[in-house]
């Protein structure tokens, strides 16, 4: 590894170390402007897909009197839960803020970190790795209790989120957004899991290492 090179990782890790500490680093407004960047294109993106699925799909058949009674029934079920998903979506958001349990992207301790150390951070939590490296030490600490205090802001917005597309699916009369929309509920179970898991993880590798003070610093500042 070049010199150059090692002194771009260290300055990624004193960058990571400068947020555990509870402090902004001076590239955390660039990396601010480039989530906000990905997120409008998403939602854009996510907009136009829906427009172009309305104007390909077919329409739904006419529904015969017999029939009518069973579609209301289907669409007044799927209004239930997605009004309630979205009611815990809402509350469980404004809990996370209000409890410092959402972390923003930008404010991530791993952050300023590129991928393969990102990886490594992860990798060290979940496999129970102790870390020499006063350093990086300090950074996984820190990214440990902030992954335990973010898993807890991200559950109530998955399961409002999961039962909303239930919703969704309970309400549609087209198979192919039926089908689209179990594989979307599929995918939070997932991701329920494996947040369960990471969670579990965290909380004994900060027991293991002695994160309490980093736990308790974690997410302190303003995001």
């Amino acid at each position: 590894m070049s010199l150059t090179q090692d002194a771009d990782a260290d300055q990624r890790w004193a960058a990571a170390q400068t947020i555990a500490d509870g402090a902004m680093d001076e590239r955390m407004p660039r990396r601010r402007r480039i989530v906000w960047l990905w997120l409008s294109a998403l939602i854009i993106g996510s907009w136009l897909l829906g427009f172009a699925l309305a104007m390909i799909l077919p329409r739904t058949a006419t529904v015969s009197e017999g029939d009518d009674a069973g579609v209301s029934t289907r669409v007044i079920a799927g209004l239930v839960f997605q009004g309630i998903g979205l009611l815990i979506a809402i509350v469980g958001f404004i809990w996370a803020l209000r409890t410092r349990r959402y972390i923003t992207r930008w404010r991530a301790v791993v952050s300023p970190l590129n991928l393969r150390e990102r990886k490594w951070v992860l990798k060290q939590i979940r496999s129970g790795t102790p870390v020499e490296d006063e350093r990086k030490k300090a950074v996984v600490l820190a990214a440990a209790a902030q992954n335990r205090r973010s898993s807890q802001g991200m559950l109530p917005l998955f399961f409002g989120l999961t039962l909303m597309f239930l919703g969704t699916g309970v309400a549609s009369s087209l198979a192919v957004v039926l089908w689209l929309e179990l594989a979307a509920v599929l995918a939070f179970i997932i991701l329920l899991a494996v947040l369960g898991r990471d969670y579990r993880r965290a909380g004994s590798y900060l027991e293991q290492f002695g994160g309490a003070q980093a736990q308790d610093r974690s997410g302190e500042t303003d995001p």
